[in-house]
């Protein structure tokens, strides 16, 4: 049984792990670094959908492609290029937040997910969207051992 228990418990870690893979930023009106690898895409999530603006002209399509899915920026670098500032507008709030983006080939591809500092900090951790927890890993888990097959949800 204490072989069991370990199993799961290192199974849920696992789970929360993958689930949680993404770098949290807290917006505190100071400007979002975000580099972004050339030739892959990067993604940015805001709580809210956005609008973005760009006012550099050095900032081209030929450098930058940029995919606006309701408050997710997919962004993909084609060329290398120097730090640039985008304006990110909030569309429920009016809320601008400065993100600086620039292109080096070996940046790191990690999702970001910005934080506003008005937001709860546990929404961080917490990962209702997905419905996953600790109490319905383990439920999945017992099932998948002790449930006949009947029972068992694909």
């Amino acid at each position: 049984m204490k072989v069991l228990i370990f199993l799961l418990t290192i199974f849920s870690s696992i789970i929360y792990a993958s689930a949680t893979n993404k770098e949290h930023v807290l917006w505190d009106k100071i400007p979002i670094p975000f580099i972004i690898p050339i030739g892959q895409e990067r993604i940015i999530s805001f709580p809210d959908s956005v609008t973005t603006r760009n006012t550099d002209l050095n900032l081209t399509n030929d450098k930058l492609s940029i995919l606006n899915n309701q408050g997710t920026l997919y962004i993909k670098a084609k060329k290398d290029f120097e730090q640039v500032r985008i304006a990110v507008t909030l569309q429920k709030t009016g809320e601008v937040v400065l993100v600086d983006i620039s292109a080096k080939p070996n940046a790191p591809s990690i999702p970001v997910e910005v934080i506003l500092k008005d937001e709860d900090p546990t929404a961080i951790t917490s990962n209702t969207k997905l419905g996953i927890d600790y109490v319905s890993i383990m439920r999945t888990a017992i099932q998948e051992l002790y449930a006949p097959q009947r029972l068992i949800e694909e």
